[in-house]
Parts: C-alpha cells; structure tokens; sequence
C-alpha cells in the first residue's frame, strides 16, 4: 500500500530532522513526549473507532437507549 512505501520515508525524515535540530538534552527529551503524546493520540482514536464500530461494545459510562 502506499502508506507502507511513505512510512519508512516519514519515519527516517523525523529521525534524520531531531538528529539535526534537537541538540540539548531537553530538546531530545521534548522529541520523545511529543512522540508519546502522538502515539497515545492514534491508540485513542483506534479506542473510539473500535467502540464506534465494534457491535455490543459500549464504552463504560455510555449513553445506551433503552437503557434503565
């Protein structure tokens, strides 16, 4: 798929760019947050996506019609 061709490219440019730019040990460190934050990021969307999609599966504390 395209995607699978343009990740590894993405992956080696972001790699390539912080070895270049983030210098000190708290730009190194402000890299690896943003990088967690964007994978918590992505984990929750596919979270929302499953229980959007997923039959029988409602999130705790949900709206559910019909539901006493």
């Amino acid at each position: 798929s395209r995607r699978m061709e343009q990740a590894p490219r993405d992956a080696n440019f972001a790699l390539d760019f912080v070895k270049t730019h983030a210098k000190t040990p708290a730009e190194r460190e402000a890299v690896c947050n943003a990088l967690l934050f964007k994978t918590n990021v992505l984990w929750v969307q596919l979270d929302a996506l499953y229980h959007a999609y997923v039959d029988d599966h409602v999130p705790p504390g949900a709206f559910v019609p019909g539901a006493s």
